[in-house]
Parts: C-alpha cells; sequence; structure tokens
C-alpha cells in the first residue's frame, strides 16, 4: 500500500500578508474554516482506504483554527504524525506555545515548519515590518521549545538580496538556543499555484541571477553544517551541481500528496504529484542527478524564459 500524506487546509483565515499567498483567491473569497467533525470524517475515510505517512495541517494560517488543539488532540489519539505549517505569528504567545507544545513532545515524528521570508530590517512598509518583527519573536519562542522546527524560505524577488541574511539569523538562533533545527528549504515560487498577477510580481528574472544567489546561500548552509534541500529550482542550473544533490528528493518525489479542504473532500480531494509537477522534462531521464534533484515546473520554461535544462553525466 502506497504511503501518502493528508494535506489539511483547515482554514483560508490569515495574519500576514505574502506578496506572493498561495491561497489569495480563498481568502478573498472567505472560505470558510474546515470543521473538526468533517476532518475526523476524511481522516477515518482515507485511513480505511490507503496508509497515512503524515497529516499536514495548512492553511491560510492554520494556528487560527478555533479547534486546533482539538485536532492535535485526535491526531495524537490516532498516533499519527503531524506538521504544522505556519508563519510562527501566533507562537510569540508563550500560552499559545505551551498549549500545542505537548502533543509534539507526545509524538517525535511531528514537527513544525515555519515560514521566514524576510526580516524587519528588510522591509520599508511599517505594517509588514510590524508582521514580521511578531514572526521573529515567534520563530524566537519556537526555537526555546521542544518541538523539531524546519524552515521553508521561498526565494523572490523582493528578498534575493537578502537571503544570506535570513539564513544569517537562523544559524545565530541555532547557535544560541541548540534548538532541533531539522533543515531548510529553499523554494522557488510555484508557478502553478500562486496566482497569476501575484506570481509575475514576485519570480525572480533572469535566472543566471538566481542560480549565482542560490549558490552563495547554499555554500554559506553548508559551511555552517545546516541541512537544506532545493526545491523548484534544477541543480544543472548550477556551477557545481552535484556538490548540491539531495539524498530525500526521490522519496519526496514518489510521494503523492493528497489536498483537502472543506469544497475538496473524500473522494472529490486533489491530488498533487510532485514527480509529474516538475519532473516533465527529457533532460532529466537520462541525467545522473534524477533522483537528487527536485526538477522545476515547465512553466518557467515555457512562459518565462529560463534556458533548457541539461542531462549532467
Amino acid at each position: 500500500m502506497r504511503k501518502i500524506f493528508l494535506l489539511f487546509k483547515i482554514t483560508y483565515r490569515c495574519n500576514d500578508i505574502c506578496p506572493f499567498c498561495l491561497a489569495y483567491r480563498q481568502m478573498k473569497d472567505g472560505v470558510e474554516d474546515f470543521s473538526l467533525n468533517d476532518f475526523k470524517k476524511n481522516l477515518d475515510f482515507f485511513s480505511k482506504r490507503t496508509k497515512i505517512k503524515k497529516v499536514i495541517l495548512t492553511g491560510g494560517e492554520p494556528t487560527l483554527h478555533p479547534d486546533l488543539l482539538k485536532i492535535l488532540s485526535h491526531l495524537d489519539k490516532q498516533k499519527l504524525a503531524f506538521s504544522i505549517v505556519t508563519n510562527a505569528i501566533r507562537f510569540a504567545s508563550h500560552g499559545f506555545l505551551k498549549k500545542t507544545e505537548k502533543y509534539f513532545i507526545n509524538n517525535p515524528n511531528s514537527n513544525i515548519v515555519f515560514s521566514l521570508n524576510s526580516l524587519p530590517d528588510e522591509v520599508n512598509n511599517q505594517k509588514e515590518q510590524k508582521i514580521a518583527k511578531k514572526r521573529i519573536k515567534g520563530i524566537i519562542e519556537l526555537a526555546k521549545s521542544k518541538i523539531p522546527l524546519s524552515c521553508t524560505v521561498t526565494v523572490t524577488q523582493e528578498n534575493k538580496k537578502y537571503l544570506n541574511q535570513i539564513f544569517n539569523f537562523l544559524i545565530d538562533l541555532k547557535k544560541e538556543y541548540n534548538f532541533n533545527l531539522k533543515g531548510v528549504e529553499l523554494r522557488m515560487l510555484y508557478s502553478s499555484l500562486t496566482p497569476d498577477n501575484l506570481f509575475k510580481e514576485n519570480f525572480i528574472n533572469p535566472p543566471l541571477k538566481v542560480s549565482q544567489l542560490l549558490e552563495q546561500s547554499l555554500s554559506y548552509l553548508d559551511e555552517n553544517k545546516v541541512n537544506y534541500v532545493l526545491w523548484n529550482f534544477p541543480l544543472c542550473y548550477l556551477k557545481n551541481p552535484k556538490k548540491y544533490k539531495h539524498s530525500q528528493i526521490k522519496e519526496r518525489l514518489e510521494t503523492v500528496m493528497t489536498r483537502i479542504d472543506v469544497n475538496h473532500q473524500y473522494d472529490k480531494r486533489q491530488l498533487l504529484d510532485w514527480s509529474k509537477q516538475l519532473k516533465k522534462h527529457p533532460e532529466c531521464l537520462n541525467c545522473s542527478l534524477v533522483d537528487y534533484c527536485s526538477g522545476i515546473e515547465s512553466n518557467y520554461l515555457k512562459l518565462y524564459n529560463y534556458p533548457r535544462l541539461k542531462t549532467i553525466k
């Protein structure tokens, strides 16, 4: 039986203002929260039909769901590993952190994945700066906890110049609190999931620039012994592609992501197959790095002038 990830979009509400928001349309339309009852029923539905490897709680911002603690309690009783994908803002409240922390201690295979796409000094807008400060406070509180953490950095036109500052913050934080940082994901924008207008405003062009920036960042993470994965960006764009290969890519590409929200439940759920999403390129078939490289969405090549891929021997 093939293992799957269940990705529950439990709310589309958010307390952040990301310029490339993947849930922009649903937030604008005011899509209702996923109820606790529907969550339990869907979990039971899929548990009887497949092997669930992990449950991912996302949104919007999942920590805003009014029944989040009840959802975590139910997952705890089912002994299912889970991740919360968050902007970390609510964890700035020590009380909220303490209420959630126990569920991670009981389940060591669970973790929090926090996003960090900017630092307060890098934004000029007063409202964005206030939000960024809350996010940093939340990340610091998480670093003080015993929760396993991972970080996602979405590389955009806006933050490309500040990547090393972002990673320097993470590395200094790790040195200060010695927290369990499982790894960092550097991710390019999803062209197929980001609304067109937001994507065009935020994606990086020309690609040569992002290649240079990413190599600098990856080398910096290497120097500081921080695990990382490069996602939605092909290794053949880098000068030394074999240096940055990642052993977990193959397993991740082979995992089917089942996306569930209030409008897509049970048999109407959405399937996201990363191997079809990112590896639809003939150059990848005979490449020696095929199992160590995520590939890239075809739209980058077809619509946005990114160069053709190379087969690495």
